[in-house]
């Protein structure tokens, strides 16, 4: 079950440190655009030094917000759509992983 999305602003670090704490989480999946690689590239690099155990992929995000507004008929909801862009984010990730493991096991 998805528990949201963290903002990438000055609370982001913190944020996820505290959902790290809560959950052990072992991996993050950052979704990534051409226009924002080197602003993720810095949250990485943050991110890599301040939870050195923590495996951090990254995932292409195109269109997630758009098919997100579709889903809901261009009704906004109050972080609704970036809540399921992030789905579509990691659901894009696992799929990608998925294919990789077919790949390798032929």
């Amino acid at each position: 079950m998805p528990i949201g999305y963290i903002v990438n602003d000055e609370t982001c670090i913190s944020s996820l440190s505290a959902l790290i704490q809560r959950y052990t989480i072992t991996k993050i999946i950052v979704g990534e655009t051409s226009s924002h690689k080197k602003e993720k590239a810095s949250l990485i690099q943050l991110l890599t030094h301040t939870h050195p155990g923590i495996t951090i992929e990254r995932s292409d995000e195109s269109y997630t917000t758009v098919q997100a507004k579709i889903l809901f008929k261009s009704q906004e909801i109050q972080g609704a759509s970036d809540t399921i862009a992030a789905m579509y984010i990691l659901e894009h990730y696992l799929s990608e992983q998925k294919k990789n493991d077919l790949a390798i096991a032929k």
